[in-house]
């Protein structure tokens, strides 16, 4: 086979890829199992996988035989200095330089190291095994570092699913960092062929810095694959299931949602009700949260577990419970499992702030309700609502939600491959 007619060939570098769990892995994975179906073939540049939150060894199982996953060693200044003042020695005389020394290893972030081998890596493979597109997803940021250093040798495409430096993660240890930080935002923006990000939120924050071509929005979303034909049926002598999927941390606190649930139980005590949460929980205790509360005899957390398993649960619920956190560092922020949520088919309640990227994103959704956190009245005209819907039968249609099928994405963004790597064939030419 030429070099001409051969199948066109995308280089994924991304640091948070299975067997790594939780959210994040999502994206990536999905983009590389469907990909193949519209003519790319996929390799992914990975990190060997070293300590996280959670893992889940079966994500790996959904990549196709002919996508391999080239994993790099790198050096990670987080598992030496992680943040938080309680993981540095307290003795005297050596907090403040440690702590000096942790800013300057982990900046811009602390997965350069990954970004400069992963960088140095895909040089050396590239005569074996010649790639048209690299395309580098973040967080974290400095991922894209590697997409600025093989630019000039491939096309590029810079997907953002998190904001560049949120008001919570804007640190470094001198102004002059700060400083070469707005640079290299300006560089990496205006340097890519493409920009995509996760929704228009963060694409209206791409786009002030004047980008090659508008950003464009490829949604998160669900994979049709995981979920069943036909859920089965919910005992209808069972307690009513409230569920609430994704995780619970500090930026994403279920405080709004056990507010909420305790009042509109106090407005009618014989309501036969459980409160259950799917997913992981970082530097939180949502069961002594929710025993504070009153909550303790009808919450139950189920914790983190394998995806599969997670989205089983996630559809058996009668009402799904979401919340957002208030202020201006999460506007742009839509929860990965939100997407999978919707295709539950099931209620949703959102506790969300109606200008945020998440409420624009459903509030037209059938069977979907929008209210902001803090109007615990309004939550509980809303909660009464979808309480009522009949227990097991669907509260939108699937073409309502459609566009954020996952292999639906991944033609989106073979396109957008295709047209990159026809802009880069017709420069060389001229």
């Amino acid at each position: 086979m030429t070099p001409d007619d051969r199948r066109p060939s995308l280089l994924m570098i991304v640091y948070y890829f299975p067997p790594l769990g939780m959210g994040g892995v999502q994206r990536p994975l999905k983009f590389a199992k469907y990909l193949p179906e519209f003519g790319w073939d996929v390799t992914v540049l990975a990190p060997h996988p070293g300590s996280y939150y959670h893992t889940d060894e079966t994500l790996l199982s959904e990549l196709p035989p002919e996508v391999p996953v080239e994993r790099i060693a790198a050096p990670d200044p987080a598992r030496w200095f992680p943040r938080g003042e309680a993981a540095i020695p307290q003795r005297a005389g050596l907090l403040k330089p440690l702590r000096h020394l942790r800013e300057w290893l982990r900046w811009p972030d602390d997965k350069i190291g990954f970004a400069m081998r992963a960088a140095a890596h895909a040089r050396r493979r590239r005569a074996e095994r010649p790639f048209d597109v690299v395309w580098t997803s973040s967080p974290p940021p400095s991922v894209h570092l590697a997409g600025l250093r093989l630019k000039d040798n491939a096309g590029w495409i810079a997907d953002f699913r998190d904001p560049w430096f949120p008001a919570i993660d804007d640190w470094g240890p001198t102004r002059m960092h700060a400083h070469w930080g707005r640079r290299m935002r300006r560089r990496i923006v205006r340097g890519a062929d493409r920009l995509v990000a996760v929704n228009d939120g963060i694409a209206g924050i791409l786009d002030a810095e004047r980008p090659l071509h508008p950003t464009t929005v490829i949604h998160n979303g669900y994979d049709e694959a995981d979920f069943p034909q036909a859920p089965p049926a919910p005992d209808p002598a069972s307690p009513l299931a409230l569920v609430c999927p994704g995780s619970f941390s500090p930026n994403t606190d279920p405080q709004p949602i056990f507010a909420l649930v305790r009042t509109w139980l106090r407005s009618d005590p014989q309501r036969r009700v459980r409160l259950f949460h799917v997913g992981a929980s970082i530097d939180l205790a949502p069961n002594a949260m929710a025993t504070a509360m009153g909550l303790g005899d009808l919450y139950l957390d189920k914790g983190y577990m394998c995806h599969a398993r997670s989205v089983e649960l996630i559809g058996a619920a009668d009402v799904l419970l979401i919340a957002v956190n208030p202020g201006d560092a999460y506007a742009a922020n839509v929860p990965g499992r939100l997407f999978e949520a919707l295709r539950t088919l099931r209620p949703l309640l959102l506790l969300a702030w109606p200008d945020g990227a998440a409420a624009r994103l459903v509030r037209d959704i059938p069977g979907c309700r929008v209210v902001a956190p803090d109007d615990v009245a309004a939550g509980c005209t809303a909660l009464d609502e979808l309480a009522r819907h009949p227990r097991g039968t669907p509260a939108r249609p699937i073409d309502a939600i459609h566009t954020f099928d996952r292999r639906e994405q991944s033609r989106r963004l073979a396109a957008l491959c295709d047209a990159v790597r026809t802009e880069r064939t017709e420069g060389e030419k001229r």
